[in-house]
């Protein structure tokens, strides 16, 4: 009898252990900017932050370095007279999610557009409203959770809008389980299902 027990247990541990590694957690991740090195007003480039990187594609962005939630962040600009301006959002981890973005539409209000792509396919359009909050930063969420590989923020600036920053793009990486992993989870589940079917069968026997 402690032979089956010892067996089972073994069966047991394997499989709990099989499946700790086949369920990876989302990483959830906030971009801050906080590791920008330049002076306020230089000009933004190719920003990388964990595993996310941001790039401005369109427009004239700069760094803000005396304003943001808390400060540093990026805008949209040059001060009093900005353009529309865009900047990509990739994950250097696989998918990812789009949370949410903190933005500020300083002396009028202006518009955007978020788009999320995998595989250069279209998953999600969010277009809207940026209100005029002076000197304060509001939150935009995202109304979508669909995994994608490429987001796209882009701002219009409004009449009368000096400038645009944007600050804490909340972003989660999407877990993927490796297939290998899967398939050594279903051979342990398997086994472990052998096991027990047979100790019933020895013991409908006695």
């Amino acid at each position: 009898m402690k032979v089956k027990h010892s067996i089972s247990v073994r069966w047991l541990a394997l499989a709990a252990f099989l499946m700790t590694l086949t369920v990876s957690v989302a990483q959830a991740d906030t971009v801050t900017f906080a590791g920008l090195g330049g002076a306020n007003l230089d000009p933004f480039s190719p920003y990388t932050e964990g595993t996310f990187t941001v790039t401005p594609t369109l427009g004239s962005w700069f760094q803000g370095q005396i304003f943001g939630n808390p400060t540093p962040s990026i805008f949209d600009g040059p001060v009093f007279s900005p353009g529309v301006a865009t900047i990509m959002v990739t994950d250097s981890a696989g998918l990812f999610t789009f949370g949410a973005v903190d933005y500020s539409s300083n002396n009028g209000a202006s518009a955007y557009d978020i788009t999320g792509f995998l595989g250069g396919v279209m998953q999600f359009d969010q277009s809207g409203g940026l209100v005029f909050s002076p000197g304060t930063f509001t939150t935009l969420a995202s109304g979508f959770s669909t995994s994608i590989d490429t987001l796209f923020i882009k701002v219009l600036p409004g009449a009368g809008t000096t400038s645009i920053n944007l600050d804490n793009i909340n972003v989660t990486t999407a877990p993927v389980p490796e297939p290998a992993t899967i398939t050594l989870l279903g051979s342990g589940l398997i086994g472990l299902a052998g096991v027990i079917r047979r100790r019933k069968k020895r013991a409908l026997s006695v």
